[in-house]
């Protein structure tokens, strides 16, 4: 038993779905066999895993799984695919999948640098692939006493790594 999930990569975000394929060498579970999707702990250690996913068929095929939200943060969990009837359990994927949240961060400003009003600069950032792909980052600026409760926005970056100009 086994699933196809290393062909999207290794890193995915809690709370994401992901379509993946079942595969079995086997044609002997009977008709009312599912297979279930089980995530490890954050260790890779399947002794308490969760489902992720699961598939009513004796052959295999295509399946949904989600990575709950609620999930720790962790570069070691693995998956594996247990089947019902026969009970038979599946080896896991092979490689650590990378479970994260979203997260951005400015790549690189020079804050002993001083700016002038209607001068253009570039501000470089970076930010993981768990935001929504029409996601918009604003680039906002403080009042003159650091605080960003009446903040400005003066720049808008659309990607999920770039640079933001204003």
């Amino acid at each position: 038993l086994e699933t196809n999930i290393n062909t999207f990569g290794n890193e995915f975000c809690l709370g994401a779905s992901q379509l993946i394929n079942i595969y079995t060498p086997y044609a002997f579970y009977f008709s009312d066999n599912i297979f279930t999707v089980q995530l490890s702990d954050t260790n890779g250690n399947f002794s308490n895993p969760v489902a992720i996913g699961a598939l009513a068929s004796s052959t295999g095929g295509s399946t949904v799984i989600t990575f709950p939200e609620n999930l720790p943060v962790s570069s070691k969990y693995r998956v594996r695919v247990v089947s019902s009837r026969p009970r038979s359990i599946g080896q896991d994927n092979g490689i650590d999948l990378i479970l994260s949240k979203e997260y951005s961060e400015l790549a690189d400003i020079d804050t002993m640098n001083y700016y002038c009003a209607g001068e253009g600069i570039n501000i470089l950032f970076r930010a993981n692939k768990c935001f929504n792909p029409n996601n918009k980052f604003n680039l906002e600026l403080s009042d003159t006493n650091g605080n960003f409760t009446s903040s400005k926005i003066i720049g808008v970056g659309e990607k999920t790594s770039g640079s933001i100009s204003f």
